[in-house]
Protein backbone atom coordinates (compact mmCIF):
# COMPACT_ATOMS: atom_id res chain seq x y z
CA UNK A 1 0.00 0.00 0.00
CA UNK A 2 2.68 2.53 0.84
CA UNK A 3 4.56 1.74 -2.72
CA UNK A 4 1.10 2.40 -4.41
CA UNK A 5 0.74 5.82 -2.69
CA UNK A 6 4.53 6.64 -3.84
CA UNK A 7 4.25 5.71 -7.23
CA UNK A 8 0.71 6.68 -7.95
CA UNK A 9 1.27 10.16 -6.95
CA UNK A 10 -0.41 13.11 -9.47
CA UNK A 11 2.49 14.99 -9.43
CA UNK A 12 6.07 14.23 -10.06
CA UNK A 13 7.64 14.03 -6.52
CA UNK A 14 10.17 16.73 -7.73
CA UNK A 15 11.70 18.15 -4.58
CA UNK A 16 12.19 14.22 -2.86
CA UNK A 17 13.84 13.74 -5.79
CA UNK A 18 16.16 16.93 -5.02
CA UNK A 19 16.58 16.08 -1.23
CA UNK A 20 17.33 12.08 -2.01
CA UNK A 21 19.75 12.91 -4.13
CA UNK A 22 21.67 15.81 -2.01
CA UNK A 23 21.75 13.20 0.42
CA UNK A 24 23.01 10.26 -1.16
CA UNK A 25 25.75 13.26 -2.51
CA UNK A 26 26.90 14.40 0.72
CA UNK A 27 26.67 11.21 2.61
CA UNK A 28 29.04 9.78 0.06
CA UNK A 29 31.01 12.38 0.72
CA UNK A 30 31.38 12.04 3.85
CA UNK A 31 31.88 8.41 3.81
CA UNK A 32 34.51 9.18 1.05
CA UNK A 33 36.56 12.10 3.12
CA UNK A 34 36.85 9.63 6.21
CA UNK A 35 38.13 7.08 4.38
CA UNK A 36 40.37 9.00 2.02
CA UNK A 37 42.12 11.31 3.94
CA UNK A 38 43.97 10.11 7.43
CA UNK A 39 43.00 13.00 9.51
CA UNK A 40 46.20 14.29 10.30
CA UNK A 41 48.14 17.44 9.01
CA UNK A 42 46.98 20.04 6.54
CA UNK A 43 44.98 17.51 4.11
CA UNK A 44 42.76 16.73 7.49
CA UNK A 45 41.73 20.45 8.01
CA UNK A 46 41.05 21.34 4.82
CA UNK A 47 38.96 18.08 4.35
CA UNK A 48 37.43 18.86 7.55
CA UNK A 49 36.48 22.56 6.58
CA UNK A 50 35.15 21.09 2.88
CA UNK A 51 33.16 18.87 4.84
CA UNK A 52 31.57 21.16 6.94
CA UNK A 53 30.83 23.41 4.82
CA UNK A 54 29.16 20.55 2.14
CA UNK A 55 26.82 19.88 5.25
CA UNK A 56 25.94 22.66 6.43
CA UNK A 57 25.05 23.82 2.54
CA UNK A 58 23.49 20.08 2.28
CA UNK A 59 21.30 20.92 4.69
CA UNK A 60 20.37 24.71 3.73
CA UNK A 61 19.21 22.39 0.44
CA UNK A 62 17.13 19.23 2.26
CA UNK A 63 15.29 21.90 4.18
CA UNK A 64 14.47 23.82 1.09
CA UNK A 65 13.47 21.02 -0.64
CA UNK A 66 11.87 19.07 1.71
CA UNK A 67 9.49 22.69 3.12
CA UNK A 68 8.66 22.80 -1.00
CA UNK A 69 8.26 18.72 -0.99
CA UNK A 70 6.02 18.73 1.78
CA UNK A 71 4.02 22.21 0.94
CA UNK A 72 3.24 20.07 -2.26
CA UNK A 73 2.13 16.93 -0.46
CA UNK A 74 4.44 14.66 -1.93
CA UNK A 75 4.23 11.52 -0.50
CA UNK A 76 7.29 11.24 2.66
CA UNK A 77 8.76 14.49 1.11
CA UNK A 78 9.98 16.32 4.29
CA UNK A 79 10.39 13.20 5.93
CA UNK A 80 13.08 11.97 3.28
CA UNK A 81 15.06 15.01 3.57
CA UNK A 82 15.32 15.27 7.10
CA UNK A 83 16.36 11.24 7.40
CA UNK A 84 18.61 11.78 4.81
CA UNK A 85 19.91 14.71 6.60
CA UNK A 86 19.87 12.84 10.50
CA UNK A 87 21.95 9.99 8.72
CA UNK A 88 24.89 12.70 7.69
CA UNK A 89 24.87 13.74 11.76
CA UNK A 90 25.01 10.23 12.53
CA UNK A 91 27.94 8.84 10.59
CA UNK A 92 29.55 11.97 11.45
CA UNK A 93 28.81 11.00 15.53
CA UNK A 94 30.08 7.27 14.59
CA UNK A 95 33.69 8.22 12.70
CA UNK A 96 34.27 10.90 15.29
CA UNK A 97 33.74 8.69 18.67
CA UNK A 98 35.16 5.46 17.27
Amino acid sequence: MALSRLFNQERVPVFTGISLCTSAAVETFIVWLATALPGSGTNGIGGVVAGGFLVVAGAVINVVAGTIANWRHEYWGGRIAACGTAAWFVTIAVLLFR
